[in-house]
């Protein structure tokens, strides 16, 4: 086990990794390491921008799979975001191949996931209770407006040739 400190976070890797390259990006403000798909995320900041960091490369501590089999599917996921590029998506401003790995970086939105996981972390049911942002993203009325595709955004999976794909809807927006 390694742990990793980076600006203002520490996270377990099951390896030491080097991430110096994320440090022309910006500050690490935070990180969600307890991906099972072998990737990590990174908010970073720089000149108050800040950017989503998709990251495959390290052994991190919930992937059952290879790094390399991680940078593959990072890889694919990123031609289907550039794909289904659409101004209602979170931007992915670019790709970078790195020595170690493979990243996509995108737009920073503020909000809140449908598969929050520091809810699952705290033991919070997405299904039934209605702390989730699930739950209440599920309860939402339907008319016009205030429903699901209304003012608040939400966040879907697509899958294509069996690649998970993250996208937040931003606004509203016919897609």
């Amino acid at each position: 086990m390694a742990t990793i400190h980076l600006d203002y976070v520490t996270f377990a890797l099951l390896e030491p990794h080097d991430f110096s390259w994320l440090r022309r990006l910006g500050a690490v403000f935070c990180v969600y390491p307890g991906q099972d798909s072998g990737n990590l995320l990174f908010g970073v900041e720089r000149d108050g921008i800040r950017r989503f960091v998709k990251y495959a490369g390290a052994r991190t501590t919930e992937y059952g799979g290879t790094p390399e089999e991680a940078v593959a599917r990072l890889r694919r996921a990123a031609g289907v975001y550039r794909a289904l590029a659409h101004p209602a998506l979170i931007g992915m401003n670019e790709v970078l191949e790195l020595p170690n790995g493979f990243a996509c970086v995108f737009d920073w939105f503020d909000g809140k996931g449908l598969h929050d996981l520091s809810e699952i972390c705290r033991g919070i049911d997405k299904e039934t209770d209605p702390r989730s942002g699930y739950y209440r993203y599920r309860h939402l009325p339907l008319q016009s407006g205030s429903g699901p595709l209304g003012p608040c955004s939400i966040f879907c999976c697509m899958w294509r040739n069996g690649v998970s794909s993250p996208w937040i809807l931003r606004r509203q927006h016919s897609v």
